[in-house]
């Protein structure tokens, strides 16, 4: 959800929630909504 932080150690993945940061194989992505 909105405001959450997802590590690898998640088994969540191909969606990237709003506002949260997603770090894979040591890549962050930062999703900011406007």
């Amino acid at each position: 959800g909105p405001h959450t932080n997802i590590y690898p150690t998640s088994c969540v993945r191909g969606v990237v929630p709003a506002n949260s940061i997603w770090k894979t194989g040591g890549v962050v992505v930062e999703k900011k909504v406007i």
